[in-house]
């Protein structure tokens, strides 16, 4: 019961963040390493995992909820999907004409071609509850965020030459015909 109760709290802490993308915070240029510092000090990453990154000094114009909630939902998923104990997460951006392109690489099992659109899929997991924790929206909640900020989130081959890797590319703008205009 303890269980369930959780697993039906976090969703809706999760639902709630889905409503709140793009609204309720101040757009802010922020520098990608110290966004990443402060997921990382949030997270509970096992200490077998290693996180590196190769972030280029760059900064990023964007909601400071959002960007937050983007990188923790990446580096969460790489973690809880993993298929050993320890693992080795990448985290890595650079500019692409006006775009920012940040991706999250792990060396885990990967995911099959026809699933990469189905996981941005609403409370979707390919994995039963039982097995992985989670309300199946994080990769929900990182495609919405780049879509609002005039960009995308796909599945692309990972630096660890297995795994997975999600890449998001931004403008740092938001859309001119969002209802929900920061």
């Amino acid at each position: 019961m303890n269980r369930h109760t959780s697993r039906l709290d976090r969703m809706l802490v999760d639902l709630l963040t889905f409503s709140r993308i793009g609204r309720m915070q101040r757009v802010e240029t922020l520098s990608l390493d110290g966004v990443l510092d402060q997921v990382l000090e949030e997270l509970d990453i096992p200490g077998a995992f290693v996180v590196t990154r190769d972030l280029k000094g760059l900064e990023i114009t964007i909601g400071n909820r959002d960007i937050l909630t983007l990188l923790s939902a990446l580096i969460s998923n790489a973690v809880r999907h993993h298929d050993k104990a320890s693992g080795k997460i990448h985290v890595a951006a650079l500019m692409d004409g006006t775009e920012v392109v940040l991706s999250v690489s792990d060396d885990g099992p990967g995911i099959a071609e026809e699933f990469r659109e189905r996981i941005f899929g609403a409370m979707i997991t390919l994995h039963p509850r039982d097995e992985v924790e989670g309300s199946g929206m994080g990769l929900t909640n990182v495609r919405k965020i780049a879509n609002f900020y005039g960009g995308t989130a796909s599945v692309v081959p990972t630096v660890f030459g297995k795994g997975c890797c999600i890449e998001v590319r931004t403008t740092g703008r938001c859309q001119p015909d969002n209802p929900n205009k920061l």
